[in-house]
Protein backbone atom coordinates (compact mmCIF):
# COMPACT_ATOMS: atom_id res chain seq x y z
CA UNK A 1 0.00 0.00 0.00
CA UNK A 2 1.50 3.10 -1.02
CA UNK A 3 2.10 6.46 1.52
CA UNK A 4 -1.41 8.22 -0.17
CA UNK A 5 -3.42 5.59 0.41
CA UNK A 6 -2.02 5.19 4.15
CA UNK A 7 -3.07 8.72 4.71
CA UNK A 8 -6.73 8.58 3.31
CA UNK A 9 -7.36 5.89 5.33
CA UNK A 10 -6.27 7.34 8.32
CA UNK A 11 -7.89 11.12 7.45
CA UNK A 12 -11.40 8.79 6.64
CA UNK A 13 -10.68 6.98 10.28
CA UNK A 14 -10.62 10.44 11.73
CA UNK A 15 -13.83 11.76 10.13
CA UNK A 16 -15.75 8.72 11.27
CA UNK A 17 -14.82 8.71 15.02
CA UNK A 18 -15.41 12.66 15.11
CA UNK A 19 -18.43 12.29 14.05
CA UNK A 20 -18.93 9.08 16.38
CA UNK A 21 -18.45 11.61 19.27
CA UNK A 22 -14.69 10.51 19.99
CA UNK A 23 -12.04 13.11 20.53
CA UNK A 24 -9.19 11.14 18.47
CA UNK A 25 -7.30 14.30 17.54
CA UNK A 26 -6.76 17.59 19.12
CA UNK A 27 -9.27 20.49 17.94
CA UNK A 28 -10.25 23.59 17.44
CA UNK A 29 -13.48 23.89 19.37
CA UNK A 30 -16.69 26.11 17.95
CA UNK A 31 -16.31 29.97 18.21
CA UNK A 32 -18.55 32.58 17.39
CA UNK A 33 -15.80 34.72 16.86
CA UNK A 34 -12.88 33.48 15.08
CA UNK A 35 -12.47 36.94 13.11
CA UNK A 36 -11.11 38.33 16.69
CA UNK A 37 -10.28 35.53 18.35
CA UNK A 38 -6.62 36.53 19.81
CA UNK A 39 -5.99 32.73 21.29
CA UNK A 40 -1.78 32.35 19.67
CA UNK A 41 -0.17 29.09 18.57
CA UNK A 42 3.24 28.47 17.40
CA UNK A 43 3.38 26.30 14.35
CA UNK A 44 5.02 26.05 10.62
CA UNK A 45 3.20 25.95 7.72
CA UNK A 46 3.33 26.76 4.33
CA UNK A 47 1.41 29.41 2.72
CA UNK A 48 -0.37 28.49 -0.69
CA UNK A 49 0.72 30.10 -4.19
CA UNK A 50 -1.16 32.05 -6.22
CA UNK A 51 -2.99 29.56 -8.41
CA UNK A 52 -3.62 27.31 -5.84
CA UNK A 53 -4.74 29.97 -3.49
CA UNK A 54 -7.41 30.84 -6.43
CA UNK A 55 -8.67 27.45 -7.30
CA UNK A 56 -9.37 26.82 -2.80
CA UNK A 57 -11.06 30.50 -2.87
CA UNK A 58 -13.57 29.66 -5.59
CA UNK A 59 -14.33 26.60 -3.41
CA UNK A 60 -14.31 28.75 -0.63
CA UNK A 61 -17.09 31.49 -2.20
CA UNK A 62 -19.30 28.13 -3.66
CA UNK A 63 -19.25 26.63 0.03
CA UNK A 64 -20.02 29.77 2.08
CA UNK A 65 -23.25 30.70 -0.49
CA UNK A 66 -24.77 27.44 1.36
CA UNK A 67 -23.81 28.02 4.69
CA UNK A 68 -23.13 31.68 6.03
CA UNK A 69 -22.92 31.43 9.34
CA UNK A 70 -19.68 29.60 9.69
CA UNK A 71 -16.29 31.45 9.62
CA UNK A 72 -14.73 30.65 6.22
CA UNK A 73 -10.40 31.41 5.55
CA UNK A 74 -9.12 34.71 3.98
CA UNK A 75 -7.27 34.16 0.81
CA UNK A 76 -4.07 35.48 2.06
CA UNK A 77 -5.17 32.93 5.36
CA UNK A 78 -5.04 29.45 3.85
CA UNK A 79 -2.01 27.44 4.17
CA UNK A 80 -1.07 23.66 5.10
CA UNK A 81 0.35 22.80 8.53
CA UNK A 82 3.63 21.89 8.33
CA UNK A 83 3.87 20.93 12.29
CA UNK A 84 2.27 22.37 15.12
CA UNK A 85 4.25 23.30 18.27
CA UNK A 86 2.38 24.82 20.65
CA UNK A 87 -1.52 24.86 20.28
CA UNK A 88 -3.52 28.45 20.33
CA UNK A 89 -3.72 29.75 24.20
CA UNK A 90 -4.14 33.18 25.51
CA UNK A 91 -2.00 33.73 26.77
CA UNK A 92 -0.03 31.83 24.20
CA UNK A 93 2.43 29.13 26.15
CA UNK A 94 5.39 29.55 24.94
CA UNK A 95 8.21 32.19 25.20
CA UNK A 96 10.47 33.77 22.85
CA UNK A 97 13.02 31.04 23.75
CA UNK A 98 10.85 28.46 22.31
CA UNK A 99 10.68 30.24 18.99
CA UNK A 100 14.28 30.35 19.06
CA UNK A 101 14.42 26.93 19.98
CA UNK A 102 11.50 25.48 17.07
CA UNK A 103 13.71 27.32 14.65
CA UNK A 104 16.72 25.36 16.17
CA UNK A 105 15.52 22.32 15.73
CA UNK A 106 13.90 23.02 12.12
CA UNK A 107 17.25 24.04 10.65
CA UNK A 108 18.52 20.54 12.29
CA UNK A 109 15.64 18.49 11.16
CA UNK A 110 16.40 20.44 7.28
CA UNK A 111 20.12 19.35 7.65
CA UNK A 112 19.80 15.70 8.96
CA UNK A 113 16.88 14.88 6.32
CA UNK A 114 18.33 16.50 3.46
CA UNK A 115 14.64 17.72 2.58
CA UNK A 116 14.01 18.84 -0.77
CA UNK A 117 11.11 21.14 -1.74
CA UNK A 118 7.46 19.30 -0.52
CA UNK A 119 5.00 18.47 -3.54
CA UNK A 120 1.33 18.50 -2.16
CA UNK A 121 -1.20 17.04 -4.18
CA UNK A 122 -4.70 18.69 -2.66
CA UNK A 123 -7.91 16.26 -3.41
CA UNK A 124 -10.95 15.77 -1.45
CA UNK A 125 -12.68 16.75 1.48
CA UNK A 126 -12.42 16.63 5.19
CA UNK A 127 -15.19 17.67 6.73
CA UNK A 128 -15.14 17.01 10.94
CA UNK A 129 -17.89 18.83 13.53
CA UNK A 130 -16.13 22.06 13.93
CA UNK A 131 -14.17 22.50 10.80
CA UNK A 132 -13.81 22.04 6.98
CA UNK A 133 -10.52 21.36 5.50
CA UNK A 134 -9.33 20.10 1.63
CA UNK A 135 -7.38 16.94 2.07
CA UNK A 136 -3.42 16.87 1.02
CA UNK A 137 -1.20 13.82 0.21
CA UNK A 138 2.54 13.38 -0.07
CA UNK A 139 5.05 10.64 -0.14
CA UNK A 140 6.57 9.04 2.90
CA UNK A 141 9.70 11.39 2.83
CA UNK A 142 7.23 14.04 4.02
CA UNK A 143 5.88 11.81 6.62
CA UNK A 144 9.52 10.73 7.98
CA UNK A 145 10.69 14.40 7.93
CA UNK A 146 7.97 15.14 10.20
CA UNK A 147 8.33 12.71 12.47
CA UNK A 148 12.27 13.63 12.82
CA UNK A 149 11.23 17.23 13.14
CA UNK A 150 9.14 16.09 16.31
CA UNK A 151 11.60 14.08 18.05
CA UNK A 152 14.17 17.19 17.39
CA UNK A 153 11.18 19.67 18.81
CA UNK A 154 11.28 17.60 22.63
CA UNK A 155 14.87 17.61 21.91
CA UNK A 156 14.63 21.05 22.51
CA UNK A 157 12.39 20.56 25.09
CA UNK A 158 9.46 21.97 22.86
CA UNK A 159 7.62 19.44 22.54
CA UNK A 160 4.74 19.69 20.27
CA UNK A 161 1.25 19.66 22.38
CA UNK A 162 -1.26 18.57 20.28
CA UNK A 163 -2.53 14.63 20.15
CA UNK A 164 -3.30 12.94 16.42
CA UNK A 165 -5.16 10.20 15.23
CA UNK A 166 -1.56 8.20 13.90
CA UNK A 167 2.11 9.10 15.12
CA UNK A 168 3.29 7.03 12.26
CA UNK A 169 1.41 8.16 9.15
CA UNK A 170 1.39 12.13 8.54
CA UNK A 171 -1.17 13.58 6.51
CA UNK A 172 -1.95 17.51 5.39
CA UNK A 173 -4.86 19.44 4.89
CA UNK A 174 -6.22 22.94 4.04
CA UNK A 175 -8.55 24.47 6.27
CA UNK A 176 -11.19 26.40 4.79
CA UNK A 177 -13.84 27.01 7.36
CA UNK A 178 -14.47 26.65 11.02
CA UNK A 179 -17.87 26.62 12.34
CA UNK A 180 -19.51 28.79 14.82
CA UNK A 181 -22.69 26.16 14.53
CA UNK A 182 -23.15 22.68 13.65
CA UNK A 183 -23.19 22.91 10.10
CA UNK A 184 -25.89 23.44 7.35
CA UNK A 185 -27.60 20.13 5.96
CA UNK A 186 -26.72 21.62 2.72
CA UNK A 187 -23.75 22.13 3.05
CA UNK A 188 -23.22 19.09 3.88
CA UNK A 189 -24.84 17.47 1.48
CA UNK A 190 -22.53 19.77 -1.06
CA UNK A 191 -19.35 18.52 0.40
CA UNK A 192 -20.21 14.91 0.75
CA UNK A 193 -20.64 15.05 -3.34
CA UNK A 194 -17.28 16.98 -3.25
CA UNK A 195 -15.22 14.70 -1.25
CA UNK A 196 -14.19 12.10 -3.90
CA UNK A 197 -14.41 14.73 -6.53
CA UNK A 198 -12.74 17.90 -5.43
CA UNK A 199 -9.02 18.63 -6.78
CA UNK A 200 -7.05 21.11 -6.29
CA UNK A 201 -3.97 20.39 -8.25
CA UNK A 202 -0.48 20.72 -6.97
CA UNK A 203 2.04 22.44 -6.28
CA UNK A 204 5.56 22.03 -4.90
CA UNK A 205 6.58 23.92 -1.65
CA UNK A 206 9.60 25.58 -1.42
CA UNK A 207 8.89 27.95 1.28
CA UNK A 208 8.00 27.33 5.00
CA UNK A 209 7.46 29.58 7.19
CA UNK A 210 7.64 29.74 11.35
CA UNK A 211 4.61 32.13 12.63
CA UNK A 212 2.99 32.77 15.63
CA UNK A 213 -1.10 33.44 14.67
CA UNK A 214 -4.55 32.33 15.64
CA UNK A 215 -6.78 29.49 15.25
CA UNK A 216 -7.74 30.77 11.25
CA UNK A 217 -4.40 32.35 10.69
CA UNK A 218 -6.09 35.79 10.42
CA UNK A 219 -3.52 38.28 9.01
CA UNK A 220 -4.27 40.87 12.62
CA UNK A 221 -2.36 38.08 14.29
CA UNK A 222 -0.02 36.55 12.20
CA UNK A 223 3.63 36.99 12.22
CA UNK A 224 6.37 35.27 10.52
CA UNK A 225 9.17 34.50 12.88
CA UNK A 226 11.10 32.41 10.31
CA UNK A 227 10.90 31.68 6.50
CA UNK A 228 12.89 28.55 5.23
CA UNK A 229 13.81 28.32 1.73
CA UNK A 230 13.72 24.46 0.38
CA UNK A 231 16.52 23.69 -2.21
Amino acid sequence: MNYARKQKEILERLEALSWAGESPASSVPLSSDFENDARLCLTFLSFLPPAIKETVTTLIEELKALDTNQYYYLPESLHITIQNVRRIADPPTFTAADITAADRAFQESIAAENLRPIRFHLSGLLLLPTSLAVTVFTDKTYGDFVKALRQNLTKHKIPDNKSYISDDIVFGNITIARFGAPPSITLKERVTELKETFSGGEYLAENICLVTTSAVCHPEFTTIRQSYKLK
